[in-house]
């Protein structure tokens, strides 16, 4: 059959299925309704103003669970912050219980120090809470059993001063009695005004 023949006695139908184009297509997709260029242009307004809404609603949602994550991360970082913080002076104070004198105490001060120092810039929670529970086991374990209870006259302010005085009445009814305890205000300063 030749093409010649085709073109005289087939009907366009005939033509179009043996047209170079149709044997290109021929393992393409099953054929599909034809849509008009009205209904073409309507239906990706739509899918485009779908995808769009679609897409805002996502970003609107991403950002918020931004700002509850940053939010909850801030927060959690802050409790650390004051966790270490708590946990450093608390250290700080056990050392000063093992030693007891001021120039014993500065080197392991400083050894402290350095311990907490060195894991300064982690910035992982996970990591945090991790080494927050180690420390939290280490002073556990190295607390002082007897912790040093200390006096600092010049901390506490000064001390009341008891003063006896003995009474010679022989009335034991009234205000004056045997053996009076007196305080006095002055703080064993004398009034030599």
């Amino acid at each position: 059959m030749s093409f010649r023949f085709l073109v005289q006695y087939a009907s366009p139908i005939t033509l179009r299925s043996f047209s170079p184009e149709r044997k290109r297509l021929r393992f393409a997709q099953p054929f599909r309704r034809q849509i008009s260029s009205d209904e073409r242009l309507k239906t990706t307004k739509e899918c485009w103003g779908e995808r769009r809404e679609r897409e805002e609603r996502e970003k609107r949602e991403r950002e918020r669970d931004e700002r509850v994550s940053t939010a909850a991360y801030v927060a959690r970082r802050a409790a650390q912050k004051e966790k270490v913080r708590i946990l450093y002076r608390r250290a700080l104070r056990d050392t000063l219980n093992w030693a007891v004198h001021r120039h014993l105490f500065y080197p392991d001060a400083d050894a402290l120090r350095e311990r907490f120092e060195t894991n300064k810039h982690v910035e992982d929670p996970d990591t945090i809470d991790r080494l927050i529970a180690n420390a939290e086991a280490t002073y556990n374990k190295w607390r002082h059993p007897d912790p040093y209870i200390g006096y600092n006259p010049f901390f506490l302010g000064p001390p009341v001063v008891l003063s006896f005085t003995k009474s010679y009445s022989t009335c034991w009814e009234g205000t004056s009695g045997i053996g009076q305890i007196e305080i006095v205000y002055d703080y064993g300063k004398e009034d030599n005004d």
